[in-house]
């Protein structure tokens, strides 16, 4: 077996890959990343304990104890860099999330360093407490990359670890997590299980990684993500509702697996019901491959707007694979009505208002997905208006419909711009249209005249989760725990 792996590490193991600026390197996507150096550490720190390999030379003329001693120190630092840079590019992925977690896990369980031990352990308590504001019964809300609100595989990993009573749970294609000797901590299980629904509506933003820093040389190098990824995880969460989705600059390149089949929109929460019903965008698959830079949105408190993004080839910032953006009403318990151009939809407890902006919609025929009637692919750029509601602030489902009616008559809408005034707070929005051809025109959306902050002084900023940018600390406030620090700067135990 030694042999074996031996004969694989010495050809693909590089120790020029695994250096102080390597942190945010991607070889290939992340989860493809996540499968290879991780393996290639625990691969040579096995072998660089055994005489008769450790004095061996890889390909790249450096001898396996060097690469074991080069990657030792790089998962030491690994851990902190990816906690203050916002953890994941494939924030939310559908179908990626089940590769990279266990590759996660076993540096956790496996590594000969207890320091990577310790540091690998406070960052799966910190992305898994993360995971558990921002999910609803298990599904993850917010903005998501490389995914949609489908169904989510990685729901099984997390049943598994929060040992959700009924729900199936236990890996999808390997059984490292059901191997483990890691445990959800009790701040995430409290969180999943007992804070929501939560009393008080709250914002939860967190950065994420996707802007590109620089691309790398050689076919095997993917690209070097920025720390400052001018890139924001954004969502509202009411008692019965959590809207989302990623706040960005279009005319920014994001990384192809940050930017690639995005999705965002609202997830309703209701404690009495095992069914998640859902509002959010869908996009079918183009016969090209996975649709590219597709929208972009804003958002503030329980409004969002989105943009479909023209395409100009595969040429930044332009999208492309892209077919119509439609909406998605996903849910059986979904009363749905149409009035004055609005699509409104509710389960009860929680509601949501959808417009399209620029002509009217058509429905599919099963009438689950509300898309443009009018498309034109090559010049397509259809704006959507979400609003959200909830009972707990004195509403119902017929009095939400009014007051939107009412309320967005003030607002002044043209071709190229929404302004109006946020209800409660009377703060003015301001949500100017991105134009790819003219990517230099674009206006930034504002609130109250100033413009959405990308670059946060907080990588995590909710009432449960806060860590100032560059802090080795991120603070944990959950209720029924004392408060306490996930610190990355702490010994190893």
């Amino acid at each position: 077996m030694k042999q074996a792996l031996w004969l694989w590490v010495k050809s693909e193991s590089k120790l020029s890959d695994a250096g102080a600026d390597d942190l945010l390197l991607l070889l290939g996507t992340e989860n493809h990343d996540l499968n290879r150096r991780p393996a290639y550490y625990l691969i040579t720190a096995l072998l660089a304990q055994d005489p008769a390999f450790q004095n061996r030379t890889c390909n790249d003329g450096h001898s396996i104890a060097a690469h074991a001693a080069a990657y030792t120190a790089f998962y030491r630092a690994w851990p902190l860099r990816r906690a203050q840079s916002g953890l994941w590019a494939e924030v939310g992925s559908n179908t990626y999330q089940k590769y990279s977690w266990p590759a996660l896990i076993n540096l956790y369980d496996l590594s000969p360093d207890p320091l990577i031990r310790h540091r690998f352990r406070l960052l799966l308590d910190l992305a898994l407490i993360e995971e558990a504001q921002i999910s609803v019964h298990g599904q993850r809300g917010g903005g998501i990359s490389r995914g949609d609100y489908a169904k989510n595989s990685f729901a099984g990993y997390k049943n598994l670890l929060f040992a959700v009573a009924g729900q199936s749970a236990g890996s999808s294609h390997s059984r490292v997590f059901e191997t483990s000797r890691y445990q959800a901590p009790i701040a995430a299980v409290l969180l999943a299980k007992q804070t929501f629904p939560y009393a008080k509506s709250f914002v939860i933003s967190n950065r994420v990684l996707g802007k590109v820093a620089r691309p790398t040389a050689g076919e095997s190098h993917g690209q070097v993500l920025d720390a400052d990824s001018s890139l924001v995880n954004y969502a509202y969460r009411t008692p019965h509702y959590l809207l989302g989705s990623t706040q960005l600059d279009p005319t920014i390149e994001y990384a192809g697996i940050s930017s690639q089949k995005r999705a965002c929109g609202i997830l309703f929460d209701d404690p009495e019901s095992q069914e998640i019903c859902s509002v959010h965008s869908h996009i079918p698959h183009d016969s090209g491959g996975r649709p590219q830079r597709s929208f972009w949105t804003f958002q503030h408190r329980n409004m969002l707007f989105l943009q479909r993004i023209a395409p100009t080839g595969k040429d930044h910032p332009g999208s492309y694979n892209t077919p119509a953006i439609g909406i998605r009403f996903q849910g059986k318990a979904l009363q749905k009505v149409e009035k004055d151009g609005w699509i409104f939809a509710g389960n009860g407890k929680g509601f949501v208002a959808v417009k399209f902006l620029d002509g009217n919609y058509r429905w599919d025929e099963k009438r689950t997905t509300a898309s443009p009637a009018a498309f034109v692919a090559a010049t397509d750029r259809s704006r959507v208006w979400l609003i959200a509601g909830d009972v707990s602030t004195g509403e119902n489902f017929a009095s939400f419909q009014n007051k939107v009616l009412e309320e967005t008559k003030q607002w002044t809408i043209s071709p190229d711009s929404v302004k109006g005034k946020f209800p409660v707070t009377h703060e003015t929005i301001e949500w100017s249209s991105f134009d790819a051809h003219q990517p230099k025109a674009f206006v930034s959306p504002k609130i109250n005249g100033k413009a959405f902050d990308l670059l946060p002084s907080k990588t995590y900023d909710s009432p449960f989760l806060s860590m100032e940018r560059n802090s080795s600390r991120a603070n944990v406030t959950v209720p029924g725990l004392k408060p306490f620090a996930i610190d990355f700067s702490t010994p190893a135990p």
